[in-house]
């Protein structure tokens, strides 16, 4: 079976997400900013969180 995909969100009306869970129990979160500014952000999991920078017009996959 291959990557399932998993319940997320984003508080950030510029950035479009989702999520899957791989057999290997990885996490892949792709974050999509559909504007034309950089944008911070922070991607939170289990209490755990990494302070990111989504740039414009771009797609970004986070494996963790």
């Amino acid at each position: 079976m291959g990557a399932k995909r998993i319940a997320n969100s984003s508080n950030r009306d510029k950035l479009q997400t989702t999520a899957f869970i791989n057999p290997d129990g990885k996490i892949a979160a792709i974050v999509l900013n559909k504007s034309d500014v950089r944008l911070p952000y922070k991607l939170c999991i289990s209490g755990k969180a990494a302070n990111l920078v989504s740039l414009p017009y771009s797609i970004m996959t986070v494996i963790f």
